[in-house]
């Protein structure tokens, strides 16, 4: 059983290379994320979200030129795409950004496209738990970008299939 006491300290911590702030991607780089989980949630008296959650599988930069390696602190990126805005009512469908966001990430992941696509893809499926199943563990290359004001972190600005970016990329 712990005992307390009232006076100084008689322990020395060493707290010099702690670090207590989530490393942030650096803007504009295109870094190699895998999908961990893909979930569903609720705010309440709004509605529903879709919760993505991806981590590094390369060594990237963060903000201070700082290389954040997979598997370490801040190489976990999480993002939620809500299913509703101010114009979307209890029970409506979700707005046509909100499907376009999550669409986009499905084919980078599975290599799909949209219907009649001018490069022969797969119709992208629905999202569906079978679904979802299938893309778990599938790596995608984004574009991050850092956001700030009330919530700083990174956000995807532009997401490809692997093929597609080398394709754009390494040409």
């Amino acid at each position: 059983m712990a005992t307390e006491s009232d006076g100084p300290l008689s322990i020395s911590l060493d707290t010099d290379d702690a670090v207590t702030q989530v490393p942030v991607i650096a803007d504009g780089k295109w870094v190699t994320l895998r999908l961990v989980s893909i979930n569903q949630g609720n705010v309440e008296g709004k509605g529903a979200v879709v919760k993505f959650a991806w981590e590094l599988t390369e060594t990237a930069p963060d903000t201070d030129g700082r290389p954040i390696e997979p598997g370490a602190f801040g190489s976990k990126f999480f993002e939620t795409v809500q299913l509703y805005d101010k114009n979307t009512g209890p029970g409506q469908p979700a707005p046509k950004w909100a499907v376009d966001k999550i669409s986009k990430r499905m084919d980078a992941l599975l290599n799909t496209g949209d219907k009649n696509n001018a490069a022969g893809k797969p119709v992208r499926p629905k999202l569906t738990g079978e679904v979802v199943g299938i893309m778990q563990g599938k790596v995608a290359k984004a574009k991050m970008k850092v956001k700030t004001g009330e919530y700083s972190g990174n956000e995807i600005a532009e997401i490809l299939h692997q093929d597609d970016w080398a394709k754009k990329y390494s040409a």
